[in-house]
């Protein structure tokens, strides 16, 4: 991480605040997915409210939509400050932003710690597409650790009859409704993100159970891979699609009769997936807009591809990416951000998952097959 700002700060009492920007897509398109523009503007509207305030400004590398703020500020400076960047970048997006604030450290040691308390307040907003601006209070996230896990043994035990029962409608019934999956909005990000790694796991442990092919616990290993960023987007839409996908996976394919116009709905999805990949594409969007249900839009892709909607989008996105690792003037964070990733450390377990290989472990042979 570099600092946008060289001034000196008392490291006796710096506190942090963290700048989560939760879905990037929109400003990506605006700076032409050129990752160094996005944050050098970002970072430049930040340092519009730093007068005399001595702010240091980090965005992230590895992670694009994270901007860190250290400073010197008291609490009530500090409230100012985030309503004020709440209210500036908010005009420049619509994505959910949350802004968490530590408490002040007093050595840089503990700086990390202030660090790990940003991130913990974050975990307690609520899994909603509202905009949010938390403070660490050490009494609320450690009652918060207390309740967390509210998927229980019997919550566990009925989810696996559920799955025994090979109907797609009750076990859809039973995540939407016993299990609230519908309704993350009454629970926090932590809980959604452990309840959805939950039901990933209990669907790997079944599907394992079965014999399946290998070809459905691949699938199906990679789609859980997608869970955690999914999660982080706070897009109740999209985690429903993301958890469809998986039980399709889970409870086999059915075969669905497709009528003409339908057929060309899928050849007209994958057409426009192959020239928009870098853009944020999703099932519930794509079948959106084909006014088609978007379970039902799944199954059809499948049979009429061979392959799952996001997973294809996945492919083609790590396509691009291995051809613009070819290319010596651009690193390797910035491909993740070309090719539709603002997450470079998911984007590096996603290409491993393809490739077989990190991005850094591929451009190097790349390299030198290039020089032998």
């Amino acid at each position: 991480m570099t600092p946008v700002s060289g001034t000196a700060l008392d490291s006796a009492r710096c506190s942090i605040m963290l700048i989560k920007i939760h879905d990037l897509q929109t400003l990506m398109g605006r700076y032409q997915y050129d990752m160094n523009y996005l944050s050098y503007s970002v970072k430049k509207k930040l340092r519009e409210f730093d007068r005399k305030q001595n702010l240091v400004i980090f965005n992230y590398i590895n992670r694009s939509n994270e901007f860190l703020v250290v400073s010197e500020l008291d609490v009530a400076e500090q409230q100012i400050l985030a309503l004020k960047i709440m209210k500036r970048l908010k005009g420049e997006t619509d994505s959910p932003i949350t802004i968490a604030v530590s408490e002040q450290a007093y050595s840089m040691d503990s700086l990390h710690d202030a660090y790990v308390q940003s991130i913990s307040v974050l975990m307690t907003r609520p899994y909603s597409r509202e905009s949010v601006i938390l403070f660490y209070n050490k009494e609320k996230i450690s009652m918060n650790h207390q309740v967390v896990d509210c998927f229980t043994q019997e919550m566990e035990h009925r989810l696996k009859t559920a799955l025994k029962t090979g109907s797609e409608r009750a076990l859809r019934e039973f995540l939407l409704e016993e299990m609230g999956l519908g309704s993350c909005e009454k629970r926090n990000f932590m809980e959604t993100k452990q309840m959805v790694n939950r039901i990933s796991a209990i669907f790997l442990d079944y599907l394992t159970g079965q014999e399946a092919s290998e070809e459905s616990v691949r699938e199906l290993g990679r789609l859980e891979q997608m869970a955690d960023k999914v999660v982080e987007s706070l897009d109740v839409d999209q985690l429903l699609s993301l958890v469809a996908e998986m039980q399709n996976v889970v409870l086999g394919e059915k075969k669905s009769e497709v009528s003409g116009n339908i057929r060309d709905y899928v050849k007209e999805a994958v057409a426009y997936i192959n020239e928009n990949y870098f853009e944020e594409l999703t099932l519930a969007g794509l079948s959106d807009k084909y006014a088609v249900e978007s379970s039902y839009f799944s199954r059809l892709f499948k049979q009429e591809t061979g392959e799952n909607l996001m997973l294809y989008i996945a492919g083609k996105r790590m396509e691009k990416a291995k051809e613009l690792m070819q290319r010596e003037d651009i690193n390797i964070a910035e491909v993740a951000f070309m090719v539709g990733y603002d997450d470079y450390t998911y984007f590096s377990k996603v290409f491993k998952k393809h490739t077989g290989a990190s991005p850094r472990e591929y451009r190097n042979r790349l390299f030198q097959n290039f020089t032998s």
